[in-house]
């Protein structure tokens, strides 16, 4: 059984965007669409103190692309573990948990929405401020 961890405030962690389920709007400009499963509670991404280069994250989110062929594998956003816990709307931020489930691996990395949030509304601002989060660093395309 892998330990879990505390994810320190200075590492990062990357977010991979497929298609079609996610569309690439333009270089500088993240799709909603690749947050939106943070308005049911959870997003999944990727812990770069396990998977530091690009190519590594690379390849994780291409292996994703060979279970589900109604994916294409775009590219990743990142982002700072500070500035995700930084979030806040009215009383209420987002959580950060190491999550190295065994299908998932060590790397695997949830942010969550704190269940007692009451307010679509709240949840939908939450996720636009974490997707604000992510724009800070430029979006890593994969090019074949």
């Amino acid at each position: 059984m892998i330990e879990i961890e505390h994810v320190p405030d200075e590492d990062l962690v990357s977010r991979t965007v497929s298609f079609p389920a996610f569309e690439i709007v333009g270089s500088n400009q993240l799709n909603w669409k690749a947050f939106l499963s943070l308005k049911k509670g959870c997003l999944s991404v990727i812990w770069r103190k396990y998977m530091e280069s690009d190519a590594e994250v690379h390849q994780i989110a291409l292996a994703r692309e060979k279970e589900n062929i109604k994916q294409k594998y775009q590219g990743f956003w990142t982002a700072n573990i500070f500035d995700v816990r930084n979030i806040q709307f009215e009383t209420f931020k987002l959580i950060v948990e190491h999550d190295p489930t065994d299908n998932q691996g060590i790397y695997h990395v949830h942010i969550k929405v704190d269940p007692s949030i009451p307010s679509k509304l709240t949840r939908e601002r939450l996720r636009e401020l974490l997707q604000k989060s992510f724009e800070k660093l430029p979006f890593v395309e994969y090019k074949k």
